[in-house]
């Protein structure tokens, strides 16, 4: 990434950090050149972006929502659950990325989100504290509600 930055400020000076990456592009690449290098990026994305949201679909219906469901959630209701949780975080997700105007942006938003939720509970595990699923519960309502509040102040 370093060099793919010092060639782009080598080759034009004063070019928008956006747009280095595809002024390399358009500038040292012929047409068939161009093609593959945005199919190789878009092959890229698509292949993070589909196993974080199997492991966030998976995660949620075996962590969450199976342990609070009744007995009769068989393995045909759970990959029908995941497939579910996939569409509903997916479009969670195009939503929230569309809401920020940077990648920083993004960051603080997702941190601003999780912290309040899983710093508690994680503080409490590393320094020993007994828990219960009691107490989980609870840090995590405490988490949400600080999340609320800070929203409707903001």
């Amino acid at each position: 990434m370093g060099i793919i930055a010092l060639t782009a400020l080598a080759s034009k000076t004063g070019l928008e950090p956006k747009a280095a990456f595809y002024h390399l592009i358009d500038t040292y690449l012929p047409t068939i050149g161009k093609g593959i290098a945005i199919t190789i990026i878009v092959a890229i994305i698509m292949s993070t972006t589909d196993s974080w949201l199997n492991v966030a679909s998976i995660s949620i219906v075996h962590d969450v929502i199976h342990p609070l469901a009744p007995a009769t959630l068989n393995d045909k209701k759970k990959l029908r659950l995941i497939k579910l949780v996939t569409l509903v975080v997916g479009l969670a997700s195009i939503l929230f990325s569309m809401s920020a105007d940077s990648i920083i942006g993004l960051l603080v938003q997702s941190y601003a989100l999780w912290s309040p939720i899983m710093i508690v509970p994680l503080f409490t595990a590393i320094i020993g504290v007994p828990t219960n699923t009691k107490i989980f519960t609870w840090s995590v309502a405490s988490g949400l509600m600080t999340i609320s509040l800070f929203i409707s102040i903001g």
